[in-house]
């Protein structure tokens, strides 16, 4: 009896896996690779160099501000980019900032950029006000390799001896 069922079940089992392959050649469609170049359509790719303006050395840091600016930390300073030309920090007619390479830049929610040294220390743009942290405010001597801001506003920022806390005015080390 075992193999009259085994009969009548192999022409199912037959004809539901022929089903099966006729709805898979009916339903599969070709596959390519798609073409990057058509999937970013409405971009713009443009290259910056030093003809543009943009100083020679390395880029370390990027930040843009509510403004829309641009700020770019380099081995000379810093330079603010309007989409069209940089300036550097000392001929926008400002407070002049230490003379270092910039390791890292932060724009901030109160519209304060946040300048990280690569030597020592860290400055606080807002406005046309300046404010220059180093060691006689409690900094430790040494790059500042990040800064960031915490949800209730503080900045933070990191560098090979410690983390220090920015609320307002006051500084603190954490």
């Amino acid at each position: 009896h075992a193999s009259a069922l085994t009969m009548v079940h192999r022409p199912l089992r037959e004809l539901v896996c022929a089903l099966v392959l006729v709805a898979a050649c009916l339903l599969a469609r070709d596959v390519t690779a798609t073409d990057i170049a058509n999937v970013l359509t409405g971009y713009t790719n443009t290259a910056w160099t030093e003809k543009d303006g943009l100083p020679a050395g390395t880029v370390y840091a990027l930040a843009q501000d509510a403004d829309g600016f641009l700020w770019v930390g380099t081995n000379s300073g810093v330079f603010r980019f309007d989409g069209f030309r940089f300036v550097s920090w000392d001929a926008l007619g400002a407070p002049s900032l230490p003379h270092q390479a910039v390791r890292t830049l932060l724009s901030d929610r109160d519209g304060s950029l946040w300048v990280g040294f690569v030597e020592s220390g860290l400055a606080r743009i807002r406005g046309s006000r300046l404010t220059v942290y180093g060691t006689a405010d409690g900094l430790m001597p040494g790059p500042i390799s990040a800064i960031a801001q915490g949800p209730s506003g503080e900045v933070w920022a990191t560098g090979d001896d410690g983390l220090w806390a920015f609320r307002g005015d006051q500084i603190g080390r954490a």
